[in-house]
Protein backbone atom coordinates (compact mmCIF):
# COMPACT_ATOMS: atom_id res chain seq x y z
CA UNK A 1 0.00 0.00 0.00
CA UNK A 2 1.19 3.39 -0.86
CA UNK A 3 0.66 6.60 1.01
CA UNK A 4 -0.29 9.74 -0.21
CA UNK A 5 -0.86 13.35 0.62
CA UNK A 6 -2.42 16.27 -1.69
CA UNK A 7 -1.96 19.55 -0.86
CA UNK A 8 -4.22 21.59 -2.04
CA UNK A 9 -5.56 25.27 -1.78
CA UNK A 10 -9.00 25.52 -2.13
CA UNK A 11 -11.99 23.35 -1.63
CA UNK A 12 -12.72 21.86 -5.05
CA UNK A 13 -9.26 21.84 -6.23
CA UNK A 14 -9.19 18.28 -5.81
CA UNK A 15 -11.77 17.52 -7.25
CA UNK A 16 -10.83 19.78 -10.63
CA UNK A 17 -7.14 19.01 -10.59
CA UNK A 18 -6.34 15.35 -8.92
CA UNK A 19 -9.64 13.68 -8.20
CA UNK A 20 -8.59 11.13 -11.46
CA UNK A 21 -5.13 10.01 -9.39
CA UNK A 22 -7.11 10.14 -6.26
CA UNK A 23 -9.63 7.83 -7.30
CA UNK A 24 -7.25 5.29 -8.77
CA UNK A 25 -5.20 5.49 -5.67
CA UNK A 26 -8.03 4.84 -2.88
CA UNK A 27 -9.78 1.91 -5.78
CA UNK A 28 -5.94 0.46 -5.27
CA UNK A 29 -6.34 -0.06 -1.44
CA UNK A 30 -3.79 2.76 -1.04
CA UNK A 31 -4.64 5.66 1.68
CA UNK A 32 -5.40 9.07 0.16
CA UNK A 33 -5.14 12.13 2.47
CA UNK A 34 -5.61 15.54 1.48
CA UNK A 35 -4.12 18.60 2.90
CA UNK A 36 -6.23 21.95 2.51
CA UNK A 37 -4.93 25.25 2.70
CA UNK A 38 -7.95 27.79 2.49
CA UNK A 39 -11.41 27.85 3.42
CA UNK A 40 -11.92 28.89 -0.42
CA UNK A 41 -14.68 32.01 1.24
CA UNK A 42 -13.61 33.86 -1.93
CA UNK A 43 -14.89 31.74 -4.57
CA UNK A 44 -17.30 32.07 -7.40
CA UNK A 45 -20.47 32.51 -5.21
CA UNK A 46 -23.67 30.64 -6.81
CA UNK A 47 -26.81 32.13 -7.85
CA UNK A 48 -29.11 32.90 -4.50
CA UNK A 49 -26.44 32.35 -1.90
CA UNK A 50 -25.47 34.32 0.48
CA UNK A 51 -22.19 35.41 0.04
CA UNK A 52 -21.07 35.33 3.66
CA UNK A 53 -22.19 31.83 3.27
CA UNK A 54 -19.81 30.76 0.85
CA UNK A 55 -17.37 28.73 3.21
CA UNK A 56 -19.40 26.10 4.75
CA UNK A 57 -21.26 25.97 0.98
CA UNK A 58 -17.66 24.76 -0.30
CA UNK A 59 -16.96 22.96 2.79
CA UNK A 60 -20.00 20.93 2.53
CA UNK A 61 -19.39 20.24 -1.06
CA UNK A 62 -15.41 19.39 -0.28
CA UNK A 63 -16.92 16.93 1.93
CA UNK A 64 -19.30 15.45 -0.40
CA UNK A 65 -16.43 15.10 -3.35
CA UNK A 66 -14.00 13.65 -0.74
CA UNK A 67 -16.59 10.71 -0.41
CA UNK A 68 -17.11 10.72 -3.75
CA UNK A 69 -13.09 10.37 -4.79
CA UNK A 70 -12.35 8.20 -1.63
CA UNK A 71 -10.00 10.45 0.23
CA UNK A 72 -9.73 9.09 3.56
CA UNK A 73 -8.50 12.06 5.57
CA UNK A 74 -8.94 15.39 5.38
CA UNK A 75 -6.74 17.77 7.24
CA UNK A 76 -7.51 21.84 7.07
CA UNK A 77 -4.88 24.08 7.86
CA UNK A 78 -7.05 27.25 8.31
CA UNK A 79 -5.92 29.88 6.35
CA UNK A 80 -8.06 32.59 4.87
CA UNK A 81 -8.58 32.61 1.13
CA UNK A 82 -6.34 35.27 -0.63
CA UNK A 83 -8.43 36.09 -3.58
CA UNK A 84 -7.16 36.64 -7.38
CA UNK A 85 -3.80 38.89 -7.61
CA UNK A 86 -4.39 42.32 -7.22
CA UNK A 87 -7.45 41.94 -4.85
CA UNK A 88 -7.44 43.72 -1.58
CA UNK A 89 -7.71 40.30 0.25
CA UNK A 90 -3.67 39.60 -0.78
CA UNK A 91 -2.98 41.85 1.95
CA UNK A 92 -5.27 40.36 4.91
CA UNK A 93 -2.50 38.62 7.55
CA UNK A 94 -4.83 35.60 7.53
CA UNK A 95 -4.70 35.38 4.01
CA UNK A 96 -2.25 32.33 3.26
CA UNK A 97 -0.28 34.15 0.22
CA UNK A 98 1.25 35.36 3.53
CA UNK A 99 1.62 32.85 5.61
CA UNK A 100 5.66 31.76 5.93
CA UNK A 101 6.35 28.28 3.72
CA UNK A 102 8.74 27.62 6.33
CA UNK A 103 6.22 27.15 9.33
CA UNK A 104 3.29 26.40 6.95
CA UNK A 105 5.82 23.20 5.78
CA UNK A 106 6.78 22.06 9.16
CA UNK A 107 3.05 21.52 9.68
CA UNK A 108 3.01 19.41 6.85
CA UNK A 109 5.82 17.41 7.52
CA UNK A 110 4.06 17.13 11.23
CA UNK A 111 1.07 15.27 8.56
CA UNK A 112 3.73 13.65 6.17
CA UNK A 113 5.32 11.71 9.37
CA UNK A 114 2.36 11.03 11.00
CA UNK A 115 0.79 9.17 7.78
CA UNK A 116 4.24 7.98 7.06
CA UNK A 117 3.91 9.41 3.89
CA UNK A 118 5.21 7.95 0.47
CA UNK A 119 4.32 10.81 -2.01
CA UNK A 120 3.61 14.16 -1.49
CA UNK A 121 1.46 16.01 -4.71
CA UNK A 122 1.75 19.97 -5.21
CA UNK A 123 1.57 22.60 -7.38
CA UNK A 124 4.23 23.44 -10.43
CA UNK A 125 6.02 26.84 -9.56
CA UNK A 126 3.55 29.10 -11.20
CA UNK A 127 0.79 27.65 -9.08
CA UNK A 128 -1.04 26.00 -12.55
CA UNK A 129 -2.22 29.94 -13.42
CA UNK A 130 -0.44 31.68 -10.63
CA UNK A 131 -3.38 32.23 -7.91
CA UNK A 132 -1.45 33.50 -4.82
CA UNK A 133 -2.44 30.47 -2.96
CA UNK A 134 -1.76 28.25 -5.65
CA UNK A 135 2.30 29.83 -5.99
CA UNK A 136 2.14 29.43 -2.12
CA UNK A 137 1.18 25.62 -2.53
CA UNK A 138 4.02 25.34 -4.28
CA UNK A 139 6.46 27.05 -1.96
CA UNK A 140 5.42 24.96 0.85
CA UNK A 141 5.64 21.40 -1.00
CA UNK A 142 8.93 22.09 -2.24
CA UNK A 143 9.98 23.34 1.33
CA UNK A 144 8.50 20.01 2.79
CA UNK A 145 10.13 17.75 0.21
CA UNK A 146 13.43 19.46 0.75
CA UNK A 147 13.27 19.10 4.51
CA UNK A 148 11.84 15.30 4.21
CA UNK A 149 14.83 14.24 1.76
CA UNK A 150 14.98 11.09 -0.46
CA UNK A 151 12.48 8.98 2.14
CA UNK A 152 9.38 11.08 -0.25
CA UNK A 153 8.49 10.95 -3.72
CA UNK A 154 7.56 14.69 -4.25
CA UNK A 155 5.79 15.40 -7.06
CA UNK A 156 4.72 19.28 -8.65
CA UNK A 157 1.78 18.78 -10.74
CA UNK A 158 2.94 20.04 -13.99
CA UNK A 159 6.48 20.32 -12.98
CA UNK A 160 8.76 20.51 -16.35
CA UNK A 161 11.31 18.87 -15.07
CA UNK A 162 9.96 15.65 -12.90
CA UNK A 163 13.15 13.78 -14.19
CA UNK A 164 15.81 15.66 -12.49
CA UNK A 165 13.27 15.94 -9.07
CA UNK A 166 13.16 12.23 -8.87
CA UNK A 167 16.51 11.45 -9.27
CA UNK A 168 17.66 14.59 -6.88
CA UNK A 169 15.24 12.71 -4.16
CA UNK A 170 16.47 9.02 -4.96
CA UNK A 171 20.21 10.10 -4.87
CA UNK A 172 19.97 12.56 -1.62
CA UNK A 173 23.38 13.51 -1.82
CA UNK A 174 22.31 17.12 -3.91
CA UNK A 175 20.22 17.86 -0.93
CA UNK A 176 22.72 17.16 2.07
CA UNK A 177 20.35 13.84 3.02
CA UNK A 178 22.34 10.95 2.29
CA UNK A 179 18.94 8.50 2.96
CA UNK A 180 18.00 10.78 6.21
CA UNK A 181 15.25 13.08 6.37
CA UNK A 182 12.56 13.74 8.81
CA UNK A 183 10.57 10.85 8.29
CA UNK A 184 13.58 8.65 9.07
CA UNK A 185 15.25 6.28 7.48
CA UNK A 186 15.04 5.98 3.90
CA UNK A 187 12.40 3.57 3.32
CA UNK A 188 13.98 1.86 0.46
CA UNK A 189 10.93 -0.87 -0.59
CA UNK A 190 8.39 1.21 -0.10
CA UNK A 191 10.30 3.74 -2.45
CA UNK A 192 10.84 1.46 -5.19
CA UNK A 193 6.90 0.31 -5.21
CA UNK A 194 6.07 4.34 -5.81
CA UNK A 195 7.92 4.71 -8.37
CA UNK A 196 6.26 1.52 -10.17
CA UNK A 197 3.14 3.59 -10.05
CA UNK A 198 2.20 4.81 -13.84
CA UNK A 199 2.02 8.03 -14.89
CA UNK A 200 -1.72 9.39 -15.18
CA UNK A 201 -1.97 12.19 -18.14
CA UNK A 202 -2.93 15.23 -16.95
CA UNK A 203 -5.76 16.77 -18.95
CA UNK A 204 -4.05 20.28 -18.47
CA UNK A 205 -0.65 19.43 -19.97
CA UNK A 206 1.24 18.20 -17.10
CA UNK A 207 1.56 14.85 -15.66
CA UNK A 208 0.38 14.32 -12.24
CA UNK A 209 2.24 11.22 -10.15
Amino acid sequence: MTNWVFLHAHPDDEASQTSGTMAMAHERGDRVIEVLATDGALGVVPDGLDPAGLAAHRRAEHEHAAEVIGIDRIVRLGFADSGMTGWDSNRDPRAFCNADPGSVAERLVGVLREEDADVLVHYDPHGNYGHPDHLMVHRVGAAAADLLGPGLRARARGDDEPERRRRALREGEGHGHRGRGLLGPCRRGRRREADRLPPVADPLGGRSA
